[in-house]
């Protein structure tokens, strides 16, 4: 019966948003997975205190905007 209720716990990490949830070498260990869900807690807290971390990406935007500004250059 433990071993229906460990796959159902692993199941439900699936409806969680990518970024929530647990890398699979965590999922044999509860302590792992539980330490997890802090750190997710406390990235919750800290983004709804405004202390989010700024994702950078190039986007294609970037580059047309160095194109642009290299020909008036």
């Amino acid at each position: 019966m433990e071993a229906i209720s460990a796959a159902m716990v692993v199941l439900g990490f699936f409806e969680l948003p990518a970024e929530d949830q647990p890398p699979e070498h965590y999922w044999h260990s509860r302590e792992l997975v539980d330490e997890w869900f802090v750190s997710v807690k406390a990235r919750y807290e800290r983004k709804a205190k405004g202390l989010e971390s700024i994702e950078t990406s190039v986007s294609e935007d970037d580059f047309v905007n160095e194109e642009v500004a290299a020909l008036r250059g």
